[in-house]
């Protein structure tokens, strides 16, 4: 299976990852800096997700999904 890591992953292309991170935010105005906090950690939560088999399938991720900057 391959590795992602979050410096190379393309986050922006990712449509899972898109609604992954939507469904983190809160319904109310967060600060930037609160947001970019968020940002990161959901990004860090999505790579453990990709790089381990029980949490993709505990997250309905498909085995042959992930984008990477280097394919």
């Amino acid at each position: 299976m391959k590795r992602f890591t979050i410096e190379s992953y393309d986050f922006i292309n990712d449509e899972l990852f898109q609604k992954f991170f939507k469904s983190k935010q809160p319904d109310e105005y967060i600060s930037r800096d609160k947001f970019i906090r968020k940002l990161i950690r959901c990004k860090r939560e999505w790579i453990d997700i990709l790089n381990s088999p029980p949490l993709r399938h505990a997250y309905s991720v498909p085995l042959d999904w992930g984008y990477d900057d280097e394919e």
